[in-house]
C-alpha cells in the first residue's frame, strides 16, 4: 500500500494535537513567544506532507531499516563494518603518534616555555648597574624591569 495513505492522517493528527497544545499554552501562560513557536511546530507535519518532503524522510527511514536488516543477515556487511572500525582506530593511533613525534622533535628548552618561572629579582638592584648572578647561577630578571621597579620605589610605590 502507498505510504502516503498512512502519512496524511498521521500529519493531520499531529497538527491537530499541536494546535490544541498551542491554544492551551496561549490561554494559560504568559509566554506568548513559546505559544507562537508551538504554532509553527504544529504546522510543520502538514507542510512537510504537502511539499513531498515527508515522503522523502519516510523513504530515508525505510532505507535505513532495510539496510539494518541486511546488516544482520549479510556477513559481508559485517566485514565492511570491521574495516570501517579498523580505519577509525588507525586514524586515531596515527594522530597520537604524529603528536608524540612532533613533541620529541622540539628542542628541550622550547617544550613548554610558559612553565619556566622567572628568576627572583633583587630588591637592591640600582638602575644602570649590570645584573648580578643569582644564587643558583641564573641570570636575574630583565634590567629594564629592574629600572622600572627602582623608579616606582623612588616614588614610594611598591
Amino acid at each position: 500500500m502507498n505510504p502516503q495513505a498512512y502519512l496524511l492522517p498521521l500529519c493531520i493528527g499531529l497538527t491537530l494535537v499541536g494546535l490544541v497544545a498551542t491554544v492551551i499554552t496561549w490561554r494559560t501562560s504568559k509566554r506568548r513567544g513559546k505559544a507562537v513557536q508551538m504554532f509553527g511546530l504544529a504546522l510543520l507535519p502538514v507542510g512537510l506532507y504537502l511539499t513531498g518532503l515527508l515522503l522523502l524522510v519516510w523513504n530515508f527511514v525505510a532505507g535505513i531499516i532495510a539496510w539494518a536488516f541486511a546488516l544482520i543477515l549479510a556477513p559481508v556487511v559485517w566485514v565492511g563494518l570491521g574495516f570501517v572500525g579498523l580505519a577509525i582506530v588507525l586514524w586515531v593511533i596515527g594522530g597520537i603518534a604524529a603528536a608524540r613525534a612532533a613533541a620529541k622533535a622540539l628542542p628541550a628548552g622550547t617544550a613548554d616555555a610558559g612553565a619556566v618561572a622567572p628568576a627572583p629579582r633583587s630588591s637592591t638592584a640600582q638602575p644602570g648597574t649590570p645584573p648580578k648572578k643569582a644564587a643558583g647561577g641564573k641570570q636575574p630578571a630583565d634590567p629594564e624591569l629592574d629600572e622600572i621597579e627602582a623608579l616606582l620605589r623612588k616614588r614610594g610605590i611598591e
